[in-house]
């Protein structure tokens, strides 16, 4: 499923949100009961997951979260 799927219920699509002041996909990461900070962008997180992953055999579990903002609109 991309992000640019739509959801249908009751007569309702949930759709990615169409306003361009709406605020970006926000991407965060953990790995070990720790969080990394918020980003646009997902290559950070999967660069700082690599970057654990390096530090040994103990190191490979990442978590990434993304939020993304969407609006309600009558179904087609």
């Amino acid at each position: 499923m991309s992000a640019e799927t739509a959801h249908h219920h009751a007569g309702r699509a949930l759709r990615p949100e169409p306003a361009p002041e709406a605020p970006h996909t926000v991407h965060a990461g953990a790995g070990r009961g720790r969080s990394s900070s918020a980003s646009s962008d997902a290559e950070d997180g999967h660069s700082r997951a690599a970057r654990h992953a390096a530090l040994g055999p103990g190191h490979t579990g990442s978590r990434e979260t993304a939020r993304r903002f969407r609006r309600a609109v009558p179904a087609a």
